[in-house]
């Protein structure tokens, strides 16, 4: 049996997931606050009778296992957490929540990333936004409690036309790391500067510099040095969040593009490398497992070819804009991209 028929013949009507995104939409919650999510997505899976549910792995993931057999492991990944932002898409679901974020601080919540979309088309694990879900879940036995993949597939929507997937192998995403130092100053009178440690100097002397994480702690300690700072207190540098680069399998990713040509009528295209970054890795790199990571279009057809024609596609919201809003469909057809990636590396559908 081919993927297409596959996928026609199992995939579940799409009109209650569009429910679910939008209630989803409405209700965003932050990284490690996603109890409501989690608890969503766990119930739908329960109700399903097929799936064995894994709940509260790492924190709030929900991983969910479908046996059939003896041969390869496939793990889909999506994502769940929202973003401090205030919603500006005026959409009849938008979010008008607020939270209390990691320091206390009450912040409007809006899921300006579309891991909402990600949920609903997969129904899925964790968090990403601070590179803390997948890593957790694997520290907390991910791999104790489920087999091991032999390949794990992530998707991802992105501000190109929906119904388009973007994939290519190689570098996709870069690595991040996050600092938090702190460097401690003298005060003193504006006209003895010579008797005072001003700290935002010895900042601002830091900031200009890019480089590794090994010279970023010489270069603070040195113009701690330099500023009488140490004489002070000893600088106090903690990493605040690390993710390697994504790197998708060069031989899988061209299979998979193959499929996605086929089964989508020549809606796949290549996607270059760009800045962001991405805590998917690691369920991966955990096991010693490929993977490939690719995109989703999520940009109504009409406004993309406009933009197109004008010039202005820099001018679509992308992720993490206040005025994120990805049409509904068909970028919840990502349900067949998911599809079309598992079969693949399942080794089932061998026509398209």
């Amino acid at each position: 049996m081919d993927k297409r028929t596959i996928t026609d013949d199992h995939r579940p009507r799409l009109p209650p997931f569009e429910e679910i995104y939008k209630d989803l939409h409405q209700n965003p919650e932050l990284s490690r606050q996603k109890v409501r999510t989690a608890s969503i997505v766990a119930s739908h899976l329960d109700a399903l009778h097929d799936f064995i549910v894994y709940r509260n792995i790492g924190g709030h993931g929900v991983v969910d296992v479908l046996h059939n057999g003896s041969g390869p492991t496939v793990l889909l990944r999506a994502d769940m957490d929202a973003l401090p932002h205030l919603e500006a898409t005026g959409l009849p679901y938008a979010s008008t929540k607020t939270a209390k974020n990691a320091e206390g601080e009450t912040t409007p919540v809006m899921h300006a990333c579309g891991h909402d979309m990600h949920t609903a088309t997969l129904m899925p694990p964790q968090t990403e936004e601070i590179a803390y879900g997948e890593k957790s879940m694997v520290a907390d036995g991910l791999y104790e409690k489920v087999s091991i993949p032999d390949t794990v597939i992530g998707q991802y929507i992105h501000a190109i036309k929906a119904g388009v997937v973007a994939l290519s192998g190689g570098p996709v995403l870069t690595a991040v790391d996050s600092f938090e130092i702190r460097i401690y100053g003298e005060s003193g009178h504006v006209s003895r500067p010579d008797l005072c440690v001003d700290p935002v100097i010895t900042a601002a002397h830091i900031v200009v510099h890019e480089l590794l994480i090994a010279a970023v702690k010489r270069l603070v300690r040195a113009e701690c040095e330099a500023s009488g700072s140490l004489v002070v207190r000893e600088q106090e540098f903690k990493t605040m969040m690390h993710t390697p680069a994504t790197i998708s399998d060069i031989h899988n990713a061209a299979i998979l593009k193959a499929q996605f040509k086929e089964y989508f009528r020549g809606n796949a295209i290549d996607k270059d490398p760009f800045g962001a970054s991405e805590d998917f890795s690691p369920l991966s790199t955990a096991c010693w497992a490929l993977y490939v990571f690719y995109m989703w279009g999520y940009v109504n057809k009409e406004t993309w070819d406009e933009a197109e024609r004008e010039g202005k596609i820099r001018s679509i919201p992308h992720n993490y804009s206040t005025f994120f809003a990805p049409v509904i469909q068909p970028t919840l057809m990502g349900v067949d991209a998911f599809s079309v990636a598992a079969l693949t590396f399942l080794g089932e559908g061998s026509d398209t």
